[in-house]
């Protein structure tokens, strides 16, 4: 099970993720667009790392230990904040 969340799969979280995997990290990626364009690709870069499609609220954040934010989510995100109050380390 991957400690680690990608929230935010664009330019910047695609690029975290391409670390992550070349230090050999287990990882997650979300993204908020049920239709991602760049799904396909993302599954064939990472394909032993789970992609989720769609809100904050399909996926539970908790089970994480740290949650990488992509500059275009907001830390004001309900979600977010509710992962922070919990003690998960937000990024």
């Amino acid at each position: 099970m991957p400690k680690i969340l990608i929230a935010g799969m664009g330019a910047t979280g695609e690029s975290v993720a391409q670390y992550l995997y070349g230090q050999g990290v287990n990882f997650a990626m979300l993204d908020q667009r049920r239709d991602l364009p760049a799904a396909t690709r993302l599954k064939e870069k990472f394909p032993e790392q789970k992609l989720f499609l769609g809100d904050f609220a399909d996926v539970n954040l908790r089970r994480f230990e740290t949650i990488v934010l992509s500059p275009g989510i907001s830390r004001k995100h309900p979600e977010v904040i509710a992962a922070i109050d919990a003690g998960i380390e937000v990024i």
